[in-house]
């Protein structure tokens, strides 16, 4: 029998259905044995695990994915088919391995062509621009396939505007591959946040020797704002993480690369969502932008 504290995480059905402009939908569920959290009340970064949820039918009509193009839809591919044993805090290599023999396998056998036809290049329709946290797979949530989503991930979803690594992105997704949204997404139960807002309740001091506190030192200022300090309990936290989607989509706005693909015709919208661990959707601020202006909330592109 395997030991209780052994989570167990499986494929249970993947099926096709016809979702949205006639465009095949997966629906992936998840099997947990005996979920189990950590905590360490000393250190705001050690988060509680959350059981993850059902990606349901209802997340492909939601808010977020009403800003993107209609054709913006995966194909029925198998995601992974292995059970996977977490032994303590991460599962092993060896089966890490294994699962993506199998994936491999059997998109092969679904999908003959998916592999080479990749290889011949990419055109993906969004840049995500998220948290690094591995509770947040930006393919898995939104049911993609590979090729569909530009990823840049940090801790706290952050887009300073002296970080060179996350101008490049954007330039790249946007002047190369002609991608036409780009979204800021933060989470629920972000630990980059819960840190900042432990560190804003100290006394501002001269910029940390420590790289992680030097990165998170303009969310901890976001932190200090009032209508962060004046919101209480938990809500502090959920208010934080929806200041820190704003204060970023603000940033990717200030940015040449988008000030010059407005100024050339492209039609690049950006939004501001966050992802909800606990419900598995995402959430859209109502924040977007495009070349002419906020975008409607629900408004086709």
């Amino acid at each position: 029998m395997q030991n209780l504290l052994t989570r167990q995480i499986r494929i249970m059905r993947i099926r096709p259905n016809v979702g949205t402009a006639g465009h095949p939908r997966l629906y992936v569920y998840y099997h947990h044995q005996a979920p189990r959290s950590r905590s360490n009340t000393n250190d705001s970064l050690q988060e509680h695990e959350q059981p993850s949820s059902q990606i349901n039918q209802n997340a492909a009509e939601s808010s977020a994915a009403s800003h993107l193009p209609s054709n913006f839809a995966p194909p029925n591919l198998p995601i992974y088919k292995n059970n996977s044993n977490y032994n303590g805090n991460k599962m092993s290599l060896q089966r890490m391995f294994s699962a993506n023999a199998q994936w491999a396998e059997d998109v092969n056998k679904e999908r003959p062509d998916f592999f080479k036809a990749t290889a011949e290049g990419q055109s993906p329709k969004l840049l995500w621009i998220g948290c690094a946290d591995s509770r947040v797979p930006e393919s898995i949530v939104m049911a993609a396939k590979p090729g569909d989503i530009f990823v840049h991930r940090n801790i706290a979803n952050q887009f300073q505007l002296n970080d060179d690594s996350a101008l490049s992105v954007l330039a790249y997704a946007v002047e190369f591959l002609h991608v036409e949204n780009v979204a800021v997404v933060g989470h629920t139960h972000c630990g980059g946040a819960a840190a900042c807002l432990d560190n804003a309740k100290k006394p501002k001091g001269p910029p940390s020797e420590v790289p992680l506190w030097r990165w998170l030192d303009s969310m901890t200022d976001l932190a200090r704002q009032p209508k962060v300090v004046g919101a209480q309990g938990d809500h502090a936290l959920a208010v934080l993480i929806e200041e820190n989607v704003k204060a970023q989509v603000a940033n990717v706005l200030k940015t040449e690369t988008i000030q010059e693909a407005w100024r050339a015709g492209k039609k690049v919208v950006v939004h501001g969502w966050i992802y909800d661990i606990e419900k598995g959707q995402i959430r859209d601020l109502g924040i977007s932008v495009g070349p002419c202006g906020q975008v409607a909330r629900g408004a086709k592109m």
